[in-house]
């Protein structure tokens, strides 16, 4: 009925070496969330808009968390991308504008010591290739951050939607925070 004492030690041997196996390695958690916002639109709606372009500041707050246990020779920092769903904005008229025309800037909180650092902060265009994406932020400490970042939108800066048509334009933009390896 009972274990044979050589069966239980064994079990607790294999017990502790899947346990031991787990500290050494450590763990990875990488989150992205999005804790305000709205849809981005772009509503051109008088003619300055039309021919200077729009800037929605501020207008989402995301929280990145990044917690990798792991050895420092293993992980080496990370990166927040942006990727699109579509290499153009899309209207219901089959209108089109290159989703490059689309610029995001991303602002760390004060006390982030990554890529861009605060206040030097610039504006990038997404990239047309949606299986490249655009590196939008980085940094090398990895273990127990949390950072809350600010995201400005701008299109049709310098004229470009002059002679465009007047539609709702539209993509998905995707955040996808990794590791480096």
């Amino acid at each position: 009925m009972f274990l044979p004492i050589k069966h239980i030690k064994l079990i607790i041997f294999l017990l502790i070496g899947f346990f031991y196996h787990f500290d050494v390695n450590g763990q990875i958690q990488v989150k992205v969330s999005i804790t305000s916002g709205k849809p981005v639109h772009f509503s051109f709606n008088t003619i300055n808009k039309y021919n200077n372009g729009i800037e929605l500041i501020d207008w989402t707050k995301a929280r990145l968390i990044v917690d990798d246990t792991r050895p420092a020779t293993i992980t080496t920092g990370w990166e927040l991308w942006a990727f699109t769903s579509s290499s153009d904005l899309e209207c219901s008229d089959g209108s089109t504008i290159l989703i490059s025309e689309l610029e995001i800037r991303v602002k760390p909180q004060v006390g982030f010591t990554g890529t861009p650092a605060p206040g030097a902060e610039v504006w990038i265009p997404l990239n047309n290739n949606i299986a490249v994406g655009r590196k939008i932020l980085e940094d090398t400490d990895f273990t127990s951050v949390q950072w809350d970042v600010d995201i400005d939108f701008r299109i049709g800066s310098g004229g470009t939607l002059i002679n465009r048509n007047w539609e709702l334009y539209y993509a998905d933009i995707i955040f996808v925070l990794t590791t480096v390896e």
